[in-house]
């Protein structure tokens, strides 16, 4: 059986398509003659995120071993009046997240 599909071949076989992945099979989608997407079963793409998640934990974990022996630096907390200004601040602007460098809800510009 075929395991590379058009995108307009896959359309018309999607449900023969769902039940193959859903049996354990792997089907590739193009477009142009190009790879575009992957059909796999659920179980598979499951497996798969988790191993991603796992992986991203090991990642962080060798990071924090390398630092175990840097002292730790604290912060002193924002007040609630520092962030009352930060808030108000950006509920005045259209998006709050363009920001230009430097600008500060103290200095007012906006």
């Amino acid at each position: 059986m075929q395991s590379s599909y058009s995108l307009t071949e896959a359309r018309v076989a999607l449900p023969e398509l769902l039940n193959r992945v859903e049996a354990g099979e792997e089907i590739t989608i193009t477009r142009h003659g190009k790879p575009v997407g992957v059909l796999v079963g659920h179980a598979r793409w499951m497996k798969t995120a988790r191993l991603e998640v796992l992986e991203q934990a090991r990642q962080l974990r060798l990071q924090l071993a390398a630092l175990k022996d840097e002292p730790l630096i604290l912060r002193a907390l924002d007040t609630q009046d520092t962030t009352d200004a930060h808030i108000a601040w950006n509920r005045g602007r259209e998006e709050p997240w363009d920001r230009v460098e430097g600008e500060s809800p103290e200095s007012g510009n906006n």
